[in-house]
């Protein structure tokens, strides 16, 4: 088999809204998210079939909870209100491990599918996701490009299942 592997990183700066309750106005705040993974694989003869475990760890941010903030108008019983994000946005660490198997399968000579599932934990929410791909339709090429999407999340106990078109399998790794 051919054996790949790698380091991946990403940051990225956003703006988030933040209520300033002395000056009774929102202002807005930036922070950086990051995130740096590693990753290991193999790719099988006749390249059909792939295997790949993935680890991530990364800090992301969160807006708190939006609240209406009303204050008196001096001299009067009106109230003026403003709505906000009640405090700053709140990091968190992120830490996942994933195990992902990719395989091709022929029908007839003309006719294959692929299926993708792929298993992950995060660390941080105690939880496992399984998402199971199953590539069913070709684009024009014949390249499988559509299918169904099976989802299950462990922490919200929720099972959802989805129709995708236009994200081509390959059995290597993007």
């Amino acid at each position: 088999p051919l054996h790949f592997m790698g380091v991946d990183a990403s940051i990225g700066r956003n703006e988030y809204g933040v209520l300033d309750r002395t000056a009774f106005k929102t202002d807005k705040v930036s922070r950086n998210s990051w995130e740096i993974g590693a990753y290991y694989g193999l790719v099988f003869p006749g390249l059909t079939t792939s295997l790949r475990g993935r680890v991530v760890y990364g800090k992301k941010f969160q807006s708190p909870d939006e609240i209406q903030f009303c204050r008196t108008v001096t001299g009067s019983t009106n109230q003026e209100c403003i709505n906000g994000p009640d405090g700053l946005p709140k990091g968190t660490k992120t830490g996942l491990f994933s195990f992902e198997a990719k395989q091709v399968l022929a029908l007839s000579e003309n006719q294959k599918m692929a299926i993708a599932p792929q298993i992950t934990y995060d660390f941080n929410k105690k939880g496992v996701g399984l998402e199971v791909p199953l590539y069913l339709s070709p684009d024009k090429d014949g390249k499988l490009s559509g299918g169904l999407k099976f989802a299950y999340s462990s922490k919200e106990d929720d099972f959802g299942i989805g129709l995708f078109v236009g994200v081509p399998f390959s059995i290597f790794f993007d």
